[in-house]
């Protein structure tokens, strides 16, 4: 953490393509009224250090883009059905994992 005891958004690993993600999660999220949903998840677990104020402000974006991610790694998965199961979620988790 570049010896700093707070987490700055420049900590983050946000790629091009998560960039990008957010971006088109913004235009999604001005149709869906998701906020107080997204501020909750983007709280819990508490993490050791504290975030920044921008950071902070910038959590329900980047929480709403690593779901809209997270849902089109679903679809590849199993693009037949539309129905989500556990074991969908855990392998798409898995692929996140590996790739984030």
């Amino acid at each position: 953490m570049n010896g700093r005891d707070v987490i700055w958004e420049s900590d983050l690993p946000i790629t091009k393509g998560l960039q990008e993600t957010i971006i088109s999660f913004k235009k999604l999220e001005e149709e869906l009224p998701i906020e107080d949903i997204l501020n909750y998840l983007s709280t819990v677990p508490p993490l050791k250090y504290p975030l920044s104020a921008d950071l902070e402000a910038k959590l329900p974006e980047i929480t709403g883009a690593l779901l809209v991610v997270l849902a089109k790694v679903m679809k590849e998965i199993d693009n037949e059905s539309r129905q989500v199961t556990h074991e969908l979620i855990e392998k798409s988790s898995k692929i996140l994992d590996l790739t984030l």
